[in-house]
């Protein structure tokens, strides 16, 4: 690579049970990430918060395909997924939307097709004690 001076090709002879020379320098340019959804990144708050609130209207705001719709409360809102936010806050998007999608669940699991403040406080709790479940 022209920047970090690093050269490729050829055979690079090492000793048995020794692991292979890399001509890469540690650095963030040649970082890879395999798989994001395996290794998610951590989202700052607003941007948990534009998440969350994106993923809250796909999952609560729209009926589901089958037409089930669910009732929010009016606590339910830009100040409480900012709260949300903040206490998720080094959650990737991925967790974010798990989250969101265990509040649909809670709904329905419910029978009230209601979503209020105490419910999605209390998947809010259980969520951050599991964050990957």
């Amino acid at each position: 690579c022209a920047s970090c001076g690093a050269r490729g090709g050829g055979k690079v002879g090492r000793a048995p049970g020794t692991l292979p020379a890399t001509p890469f320098r540690k650095s963030p340019k040649h970082a890879r990430v395999a798989n994001l959804e395996e290794d998610p990144l951590p989202a700052p708050v607003a941007a948990a918060a534009a998440v969350a609130a994106a993923k809250v209207d796909q999952y609560i705001h729209r009926p589901t395909k089958k037409g089930k719709a669910i009732q929010v409360d009016e606590d339910i809102n830009a100040e409480f997924l900012l709260e949300v936010a903040k206490k998720t806050e080094g959650f990737s998007g991925r967790q974010l939307a798990k989250l969101v999608l265990a509040l649909q669940s809670a709904v329905f699991g419910s029978g009230t097709q209601k979503l209020t403040k105490g419910l999605a406080d209390a998947v809010l709790s259980w969520r951050l004690q599991h964050p990957n479940a």
